[in-house]
């Protein structure tokens, strides 16, 4: 359902912004081979660029830390998302000219999310003469608290600034 969801809303994305070359990187770590065919299935079908890196671990280790901040020790799914958004770094570091899109697996877009996100990055960069990061909502429970805050109008949508997210930004 989540790559689905991405694979939809980057479809609209690409009739509002043509000129965008779109690529989907998966970062996977162990993912069932059943699941790694669905996933190239969907991908395939769907018509747009993308490629499938598999994570090891090993190759993070000695930069993780092996107790964690409840100073217990860290485990294989620690060490794994750990690992995953360092290869993810990485990867957009080497293969990226412009906007990097970090999603994790199980968020589900609306169709118009990226189109939604593109829009409100060129309208408030523009503004603020700054780079930023966009974070659709993830847990709204982080969202909850009464803090000054910024509110932007973006194409459809309003968002505002925070200062903590999840990985979807």
């Amino acid at each position: 359902r989540s790559l689905n969801s991405l694979i939809e809303s980057l479809k609209l994305a690409k009739i509002s912004f043509p000129n965008i070359k779109f690529d989907i990187i998966i970062s996977d770590f162990k993912s069932k081979e059943g699941d790694i065919k669905q996933m190239k299935h969907q991908l395939q079908k769907s018509g747009l660029s993308y490629s499938l890196v598999s994570v090891n671990i090993n190759e993070f280790k000695n930069n993780i830390n092996q107790i964690n901040s409840k100073n217990e020790k860290v485990t294989e799914n620690q060490m794994s998302n750990m690992s995953n958004i360092h290869n993810s770094l990485l990867i957009a570091k080497k293969n990226c000219k412009d906007l990097i899109y970090f999603v994790e697996d199980d968020y589900i877009h609306e169709k118009n999310s990226l189109s939604e996100i593109l829009y409100t990055y060129e309208k408030i960069a523009s503004l603020t003469k700054q780079e930023l990061i966009i974070c659709p909502a993830d847990y709204p429970y982080l969202y909850n608290q009464i803090e000054n805050t910024k509110i932007f109008l973006g194409e459809n949508r309003h968002w505002r600034k925070i200062d903590q997210t999840l990985c979807t930004f």
